[in-house]
C-alpha cells in the first residue's frame, strides 16, 4: 500500500472516531469559561458610560401662611329680631324700568403657594459654627457652615475613625463619582476625587458600580433604579435618613418624597429606636472585616465610621460588634456601605485611615464641603 492511501487511511480513521467524553467536557467547560470572562470584560471591567434616568427630585416645600393672614370664613348677617321689619334699601332703578345687569365679576387670580428651600440647620445648630473664619487643626474643622470633630479610638481590637459632622445647608452633604462619570466599570482613587472636589472630610461609598442592579440617587437625580435588592439608605433634603429592606424600596416614592441621596449596599445597623440589631438582611460578608459607615443623630448631624481591618494591629469589626459601636455613638440610623479593601476615611486629599492592603479605587465618595 502506498504512503498516500495510509494516509488517507489514518485521516478517516481519526475523523470518524469521537474524542473521548472528558475532553469534549473539558472544551466546553473552557469554552464557557471563556465567554464568561469576556462577558464580565465588557459589563464589569471595562469603563462604560451610562445614561442617568433624569428623574431630579424637589428640593422645596410648601411655606405655610401664619395664622393671622389666613382669612377668616364669611359669616352670616345677623338675624333681624320679631317684630322690628328691615327697611328696604333705597333702589337706583326707577320704578317700572328693567334693572342693569351688574358687570360679571372675574375670580382673582390664584397665587401659587409659597416655596421655600428644605434642609437649613443654622440656627439648630448655631453654636457649632463660627462667625466666620476657619479654625482648624489635626482633629477638627469648623467655618461659620461646618463642624467636623475628628477621634480615633480602640473598639475590640480594631482602630476606629469617628467624624463627627453638624452642617448649615443640607447641599453640603455631597456625593460625587470617580472620573465624574456614572456608568459600570467607573473605578478612581478616592482621594483623587477628594482633591477634584476640594472635600474636608469624606470616605468611600457604595462602590455601585461593580453592580448591574441596585438603585443610585446622588444630589437628588435619580441615575439608576434596577432591582434593589440589598438595603437601602435615603437621606432626604430636609435632612432626614432613612433605611429599607431592598425589595420593599420604590424609587420613584422616594423621589417624591424628596430624596437626596441613596445607597444600595448594607445592612442596616440599627432598629427603628436606635438599637442595635442582632440578624442582619442581604449581606453574607458578617466575618470581621474593615468597614465603611454612615451614621446620623438628627437632621444636619451626622457621623462617619471607618474601621481598619485585617491586620495584627486591627482585626476590624462584624456586623454585631458595628451594630453596637454604632449605637453608643448615639445614632438613631447607621448604613453599612462598601467594606474591606475600599474602606477609607480622607481629611482633604490625605487619607487619615490604614486600608487594607494599601485600599483600593473606588466608584463613588460621600464628602462634606464648607
Amino acid at each position: 500500500m502506498s504512503s498516500k492511501r495510509k494516509s488517507r487511511g489514518l485521516k478517516g480513521q481519526f475523523s470518524r472516531r469521537p474524542l473521548p467524553l472528558w475532553i469534549v467536557i473539558i472544551a466546553d467547560v473552557l469554552a464557557f469559561g471563556i465567554a464568561l470572562n469576556v462577558f464580565a470584560l465588557f459589563h464589569h471591567v471595562l469603563p462604560r458610560r451610562e445614561e442617568s434616568l433624569n428623574i431630579v427630585s424637589d428640593h422645596f416645600q410648601i411655606v405655610q401662611a401664619p395664622e393671622a393672614e389666613i382669612a377668616a370664613p364669611a359669616m352670616a348677617p345677623a338675624p333681624t329680631p320679631a317684630g322690628d321689619a328691615p327697611t328696604p334699601e333705597p333702589s337706583a332703578t326707577p320704578a317700572g324700568a328693567a334693572p342693569t345687569p351688574k358687570p360679571s365679576e372675574t375670580p382673582e387670580p390664584t397665587e401659587a403657594p409659597e416655596k421655600d428651600w428644605v434642609g437649613h440647620f443654622g440656627q439648630k445648630f448655631a453654636t457649632r459654627f463660627t462667625d466666620g473664619e476657619i479654625i482648624k487643626d489635626r482633629h477638627s474643622y469648623k467655618s461659620d457652615t461646618l463642624s467636623v470633630t475628628l477621634t480615633q479610638r480602640r473598639y475590640n481590637k480594631s482602630n476606629i475613625y469617628v467624624a463627627d459632622i453638624y452642617v448649615k445647608d443640607i447641599q453640603q452633604f455631597k456625593t460625587a463619582f470617580a472620573n465624574d462619570t456614572f456608568g459600570t466599570g467607573q473605578y478612581e482613587w478616592p482621594r483623587h476625587i477628594c482633591k477634584r472636589v476640594d472635600a474636608v472630610i469624606a470616605v468611600n461609598g457604595d462602590n455601585y458600580a461593580a453592580r448591574q442592579d441596585g438603585v443610585v440617587i446622588r444630589n437628588g437625580e435619580l441615575f439608576k433604579n434596577r432591582n434593589a435588592s440589598m438595603d437601602v439608605c435615603v437621606i432626604y433634603w430636609d435632612g432626614r435618613m432613612e433605611t429599607f429592606r431592598g425589595r420593599s424600596f420604590k424609587a420613584k416614592d422616594a423621589i417624591a418624597a424628596g430624596a437626596y441621596q441613596a445607597w444600595n449596599f448594607g445592612p442596616t445597623l440599627l432598629d427603628k429606636n436606635g438599637a442595635p440589631l442582632k440578624h442582619f438582611t442581604n449581606t453574607t460578608v458578617g466575618d470581621t472585616n474593615p468597614r465603611t459607615v454612615l451614621g446620623y443623630f438628627e437632621p444636619g448631624h451626622y457621623c462617619l465610621v471607618v474601621v481598619d481591618g485585617r491586620s495584627e494591629d486591627s482585626v476590624g469589626l462584624g456586623f454585631r460588634s458595628l451594630a453596637k459601636l454604632m449605637s453608643a455613638l448615639g445614632c438613631k440610623q447607621a448604613f453599612n456601605l462598601d467594606g474591606g479593601n475600599t474602606s477609607m476615611m480622607m481629611v482633604g486629599d490625605t487619607v487619615i485611615s490604614e486600608p487594607s492592603e494599601g485600599g483600593r479605587a473606588s466608584s463613588d465618595i460621600i464628602y462634606f464641603v464648607p
